[in-house]
């Protein structure tokens, strides 16, 4: 153990980044700092001495790259400070609007929690100043750590649900939150939405993490603080959705669990006699269970207040104004997992399987045509316990051996089991089926998939001894399909065709002989784009705007163009092309997805079989798009009310009474818009003021703003417009959907 600092006051939150330990002094509200592998005699950096408070009272601390962020109570409630890592800059970001102990932060947004009846200062929520709202309230809410307007994320008042949040955790997904009041686990969308419980039925949820990377990625971990002396306190986590939760520290009276940190395949706990009591030791326990182990004693440990690791060491403030520094003790490598016999051996390949190992990881799994493994293959396979092997020799012994491992090392070697993949065969002959879409100058031969075969050869004749062959289709590789169009024929004659199937090890007999006459009747075949032989895609199309072109035929009297999403349909554009032998076609889809075409002819007055063909539609690059949006329980993409945060529109509005503006916007798009943007918001045609939204709005997701006031209107019809991106910061995938304007009649 390392003393890394000493007399730094009452430190209680403790965070690492990449070179320095930050903590924060519950009663000075001074953020420090001190190298992290300082053995001792480094110098401690007062990052942000403290500013003028009201009370003394400092909770939580959070960070991004550059900036440390803290609560401190006020005589309002709690403000939200920014202190800088590398120097005395500190500004306060929220002015007493917040209340519990706990900041959640994510992608340059901070989320808090405000209960309504201490709001008295100025500064706006959802776009409208302070001094009071109407009616007591319990909010989350959402501001930039550039500060700003805050954002309402969730309103008791609106939902109806009572919520009191402790600690806020975010996880890349949600924001989620520990609640005294719904005895929960809770969650939320970072822009609003639905709260959603995956724990319930706790007794004072407390301390919580929701780790986001492996092993431990989608987790959630809490602590059970029952407040009843005697009461059993734990420390639990669960995988949602519908996993039971696992009580990794279960029944414990004394001591409890003050705070925790998740590190690898370990949470590390700093235990008290109580949640104010100094004393009290670090304690290890697998994040799937198994005995807790004391780590640090309460000698060295002297009652941690805060913990943090960055993976090699725990860090942690202790009760006697220190801060201090362990080596994490190395995990144990995993023990060796025993590889089991292979199964789905084929001429080409099989899969290999092994038992899974405690506290593994992953696994290694080599491959190679020696026992001895003088030269092999391996394969970092992840944490799984079975792995397919393709793309092997026919008929040839391999050999495979496992090894598992984790932060702490690799096991050995596993046994070693031998494979021997299936001789190959050649295989067995096909079966010509009738010839179908047949015409006056091709046909389409047909046959049936042989097993084992990896293509097939096409003889076409004009004899059935096949003494000649039609020019090139003699022994026609056609690959690895079961139809084939045979082109460049007469009319009304007699044609025959074979297929012979083949694989590496041979090429099978001929199969039966189809008899096929052409017809009298030649219909207009596609010619751009490049279509694809029978049953497979032709060329892909490079813009949403394609023109297609065709032969004449013979004889025909009108041609016939549909174009759709599957087989024969016209749902993007079908018509009548008269004698015309091409057309241009807009608005195609352009994600990828396969594009039917059908061409049909018209000959002495009936209109043939038709030709169908595939192709790729072009696929331009995700973008998002901005438009606006009518959420869930909202009367109107735009709210008009008199009832300030209704989100309901009044049904007669009056000009005697302020009008209050709610309006969101959604990202209808594929991918997030991360570049600030502005909506417009217009009263007849006149830009009434505009707002800018410059944190990550993430594809499928809404914002907005709630109880805009524009005053009163005279009696008449008035319009309501916003445009969203109004000045084309983003690039979207439909940039023709970002206005919607509103009429409205005041009496």
């Amino acid at each position: 153990m390392t003393v890394l600092a000493t007399n730094q006051g009452t430190p209680g939150n403790i965070i690492v980044d990449g070179s320095r330990v930050y903590w924060i002094d519950q009663n000075t509200a001074k953020v420090s700092s001190v190298n992290k592998l300082s053995t001792g005699g480094s110098s401690v950096l007062v990052n942000s001495p403290a500013a003028t408070a009201d009370t003394t009272y400092v909770a939580d601390l959070v960070q991004d790259t550059s900036f440390l962020y803290f609560l401190r109570n006020e005589t309002w409630g709690n403000s939200i400070f920014k202190a800088s890592k590398i120097s005395t800059s500190v500004s306060r970001i929220v002015d007493e609007q917040a209340e519990a102990d706990s900041l959640g932060i994510n992608n340059g947004i901070l989320y808090f929690y405000s209960d309504q009846q201490w709001e008295n200062t100025p500064q706006k929520w959802d776009g409208i100043p302070g001094q009071g709202f109407p009616n007591f309230d319990r909010r989350i809410g959402r501001v930039s750590t550039q500060g700003g307007s805050i954002t309402t994320v969730f309103s008791s008042a609106i939902s109806g649900i009572d919520i009191n949040p402790v600690y806020f955790s975010t996880d890349g997904t949600y924001l989620n939150w520990s609640d005294l009041n719904l005895q929960a686990i809770a969650r939320i969308g970072f822009l609003g939405g639905s709260v959603l419980e995956p724990v319930t039925g706790i007794s004072s949820p407390w301390a919580l993490t929701t780790p986001t990377t492996s092993p431990a990625s989608g987790y959630i971990f809490w602590t059970e603080q029952a407040l009843v002396a005697g009461a059993p306190k734990y420390l639990k986590r669960i995988k949602p959705p519908g996993t039971v939760p696992l009580a990794l520290i279960n029944g414990v009276s004394d001591p409890v669990v003050r705070c925790f940190v998740q590190v690898n395949s370990f949470v590390y706990c700093a235990m008290a006699t109580s949640l104010t009591a100094t004393g009290g030791t670090i304690t290890r326990v697998p994040i799937d269970g198994g005995t807790p182990v004391v780590v640090v004693n309460a000698l060295d440990a002297n009652g941690p207040l805060g913990l943090a690791s960055d993976g090699q060491y725990l860090f942690w403030t202790a009760g006697d104004g220190s801060i201090r520094r362990v080596a994490l003790a190395a995990l144990p490598p995993p023990s060796i997992p025993a590889a089991s016999v292979a199964t789905n051996v084929t001429s080409s390949g099989f899969t290999a399987n092994w038992s899974s190992v405690s506290n593994a990881t992953g696994y290694r799994l080599d491959v190679s045509t020696s026992s001895s493994f003088t030269s092999y293959v391996t394969w970092d396979v992840g944490n799984v316990t079975s792995r397919s092997n393709g793309g092997l020799s026919a008929n040839t012994i391999y050999y495979y051996r496992v090894r598992a491992y984790n932060s702490g090392g690799t096991s050995g070697n596993s046994n070693v089991i031998s494979a021997k993949t299936l001789a190959l065969v050649r295989p067995l002959a096909s079966i010509a089926n009738a010839a179908t879409k047949v015409f006056g100058s091709w046909f389409t031969g047909n046959w049936s998939a042989v097993s084992g075969a990896t293509g097939y050869l096409l003889d076409v004749s004009t004899t059935s001894s096949f003494i000649s062959y039609v020019s090139g289709y003699q022994n026609r590789n056609v690959g690895n399909v079961i139809s084939q169009s045979v082109t460049g024929l007469s009319a009304s004659k007699a044609y025959y065709y074979r297929v012979r199937a083949y694989n590496g090890a041979g090429t099978s007999g001929n199969s039966n002989v189809i008899t096929v006459t052409t017809s009298s009747i030649t219909p207009a075949q596609m010619l751009s784009p490049t279509p694809g032989s029978s049953g497979s895609n032709g060329s892909t199309f490079t813009s949403s705007t394609v023109t297609f072109s065709w032969s004449a035929g013979v004889s025909v009297t009108e041609y016939l163009l549909d174009v759709g999403n599957s087989l024969g349909a016209s749902d993007i554009y079908g018509a009548s092309q008269g004698l015309n032998h091409s057309h241009t076609v807009s608005n195609i889809p352009t994600d990828g997805r396969t594009i039917y075409v059908r061409l049909l002819s018209k000959i002495n007055g009936v209109w043939q079989s038709p030709l169908d063909y595939m192709y790729k539609a072009f696929k331009v690059a995700p973008a998002p798009n901005l438009t606006p949006y009518q959420p869930s329980g909202w009367s109107n993409r735009i709210v008009t009310t008199h009832t300030y945060g209704s989100t309901t529109d009044t049904s007669s509005l009056v000009a005697t009474s302020p009008i209050y503006i709610d309006w969101a916007v959604a990202n209808l798009g594929v991918s997030n818009v991360t570049t600030a943007f502005r909506t417009n918001l217009y009263v007849d045609n006149l830009l009434r003021t505009y707002f800018t939204i410059s944190y990550t709005v993430p594809a499928n997701y809404w914002t907005g703003y709630t109880g805009y006031s524009i005053g009163l209107l005279s009696h008449g019809s008035h319009t309501i417009k916003i445009t969203t991106d109004s000045t084309n910061q983003v690039s979207e995938s439909n940039e023709s959907d970002n206005a919607y304007t509103k009429t409205i009649l005041v009496n």
